[in-house]
C-alpha cells in the first residue's frame, strides 16, 4: 500500500512457505541476484542471516528490519516493544485467569521458533508477568515443520489453564485446536488478522496484542479485547 502511494517503486513479495532460516536465506540471496535496493525483512534468527545480509549490504542493498531484528547492522528497524508487549499479555492472561476464578494452573506458550528476536522477547516479557505467582509456565511448544505440531501439542495438554500465541500463526493455530475440541482453556494471542478477531468476537481467543509502531525503534503496543 505505501509502495502505491509513493510511486516509482517496484515491490516484490517473497517469503519462504514454512519460516526456515535456510528458506530465507534463499529469499535474500534471491532479492541481492535480482538487483533489489531494499530488503525489508522480519528475520527468523537474530544470528544465523549474518552472512547473507552481510553480502546483501556489501552489494549495496539497504536492509530494514521489520518486527524482527538480526545482529546485522540496517538502515532502520520497525519493531514494537516485544518484552513489555509480552508482560502486558501475561498480565491480561492473569486478569482473566482470576475473573475466570482459576487461582493456579500451567500456561502454555506456542511459538515459532526459538531463534527470533520477537519471540525470544514476548516470551521473556510474558514469564516475568507470572513469577511469585501461583501459575507455572510450562516451556514454549515450538512449531516443528507446520501448525499441526502445535495442534497435537495443545490437544494432548487439555489440563493446561491456557496458551499464549507467541504470534499470529501460532494464536491461530491454538485457537483452531482448542475450537475444535471444545476445551475452554484462555488464549491471549499476538496480532489482529481478521480471523483472530473473529475468535475474539466468537470467544474463543479471550485478547490479542495489536502492534502500531508509529516511528523507528518505536516501543508502542496496544491490547484489543472485545
Amino acid at each position: 500500500h505505501a509502495a502505491a502511494e509513493l510511486g516509482g517503486i517496484d515491490y516484490h513479495w517473497d517469503a519462504p512457505t514454512v519460516r526456515s532460516v535456510e528458506e530465507q536465506k534463499n529469499c535474500i540471496d534471491r532479492a541481492v541476484a535480482e538487483g533489489a535496493q531494499a530488503i525489508l525483512i522480519a528475520a527468523v534468527s537474530q544470528t544465523e542471516l549474518t552472512e547473507n545480509l552481510r553480502n546483501a549490504t556489501t552489494a549495496g542493498v539497504k536492509i530494514v528490519y521489520v518486527d524482527s531484528a538480526a545482529t546485522e547492522p540496517a538502515l532502520a528497524t520497525l519493531m514494537t516493544d516485544n518484552e513489555q508487549a509480552g508482560r502486558v499479555a501475561g498480565a491480561t492472561m492473569r486478569q482473566a485467569l482470576e475473573k475466570a476464578g482459576i487461582s493456579s494452573g500451567t500456561i502454555g506458550i506456542a511459538a515459532m521458533n526459538q531463534h527470533s528476536q520477537n519471540t525470544i522477547l514476548r516470551i521473556k516479557g510474558f514469564r516475568a508477568a507470572f513469577q511469585n505467582t501461583p501459575y507455572t509456565v510450562a516451556p514454549p511448544i515450538y512449531m516443528q515443520s507446520d501448525w499441526q505440531d502445535v495442534k497435537d501439542n495443545v490437544r494432548v495438554r487439555p489440563n493446561y489453564v491456557g496458551f499464549f500465541g507467541a504470534n499470529e500463526q501460532m494464536t491461530r493455530a491454538v485457537s483452531e485446536e482448542i475450537a475444535a475440541s471444545g476445551t475452554k482453556q484462555i488464549i491471549v494471542g499476538f496480532d489482529t488478522s481478521d480471523y483472530t478477531l473473529s475468535m475474539i468476537q466468537e470467544g474463543v481467543i479471550y485478547a490479542t496484542m495489536q502492534q502500531k509502531p508509529p516511528h523507528i525503534l518505536m516501543t508502542n503496543y496496544a491490547m484489543m479485547e472485545y
